[in-house]
């Protein structure tokens, strides 16, 4: 995803650069096509942005269905540059005359239209998973984080396209044409910093996920009934929000589903031991870290499929 939008994104350049620079003499057609494309490219930018940060943040990919309006308008243009090609001397022909109107009328919507609606739709969506995902390191944090750089620095470039639209100034387009040169490495640094510290805050959750198993297992902390996320992140010197993600990303699950996971495991091992046979099933979930029968009756249930009692009646046989 992150090669397509560097790709477009070139191919933004390309074409504005070629349908608005006269000095450089191309055939007449080349700068048609070029100019026409440009509708697509720019309409493809929005989705790919966001595709960009979802598959960074979420790892995910973006559903086909958001490109269907991009395809369709290059569907459009491509069709009309065909037919322009084939009979370029029947202008005055009604076939040419519908295929031109339809071509300028998708195009002048994409540009006064579509383009700024998918424009602040997908922004609003990118900025709205950058919330999400930086969340647990605070809501400052987000406007530090390096995609929010990088989908801002990509604002920037459309206001620059609006106020070249508005304004129609050489001045702008100038800028417009610099601003290519800048982005493209700025960005590609924020990138790079922000797989970097993706890696490093990887590898702080592998630590602190594997000293928090360690002190499930050496002190066993999931005896202690009253444990809370917050209790444990003490134990381990960090924060509770630290905690809870390095266990679910690491471990693909909750703070509460994990600690009931050694419960229900210790829970088996009084079950079929003879020392505990006297034990009632309320005590043994007492001894487990349940604090509540009703509580251990589920959570076991729910991991073993078979009730407490099933469970000893069954090893006990």
């Amino acid at each position: 995803m992150v090669l397509s939008f560097y790709l477009i994104w070139f191919l933004v350049f390309i074409s504005f650069y070629i349908s608005t620079t006269p000095s450089l003499n191309l055939n007449e057609s080349l700068i048609s096509t070029f100019a026409l494309l440009f509708f697509v490219w720019l309409i493809l930018l929005p989705p790919l942005l966001f595709g960009v940060i979802l598959q960074l943040k979420k790892k995910k990919q973006l559903p086909i269905t958001h490109f269907y309006l991009p395809v369709a308008v290059f569907l459009i243009n491509i069709f009309s540059i065909v037919f322009f090609s084939l009979n370029p001397k029947k202008e005055s022909s009604f076939t040419y005359e519908v295929v031109e109107n339809v071509m300028t009328y998708v195009n002048y919507i994409v540009i006064l239209f579509l383009f700024p609606i998918v424009t602040v739709y997908y922004s609003y969506l990118s900025y709205k998973l950058l919330f999400q995902v930086n969340e647990s390191r605070g809501f400052k944090n987000a406007f530090k984080s390096n995609l929010f750089l990088f989908t801002l620095c990509y604002n920037l470039f459309i206001f620059l396209w609006f106020l070249n639209y508005l304004f129609d100034s050489e001045i702008i387009k100038y800028l417009i044409k610099a601003y290519f040169f800048v982005y493209f490495p700025i960005s590609l640094f924020v990138l790079y910093k922000n797989r970097i510290n993706e890696v490093e805050e990887g590898n702080i959750y592998k630590k602190l996920n594997l000293l928090f198993l360690e002190k499930l297992q050496t002190e066993k902390l999931f005896l202690d009934s009253s444990l809370t996320i917050r209790k444990a992140a003490k134990v381990l010197g960090t924060n509770e929000k630290y905690l809870s993600n390095s266990i679910n990303k690491i471990q693909n699950e909750s703070f509460s589903s994990l600690v009931n996971k050694f419960r229900v495991e210790y829970a088996q091992e009084l079950l079929v031991n003879e020392e505990y046979e006297n034990y009632t099933i309320e005590s043994i979930g007492n001894i487990s870290g349940f604090n509540s029968k009703s509580n251990f009756n589920s959570v076991f249930k729910k991991a073993t499929g078979l009730t407490p009692s099933e469970f000893k009646n069954k090893k006990g046989a």
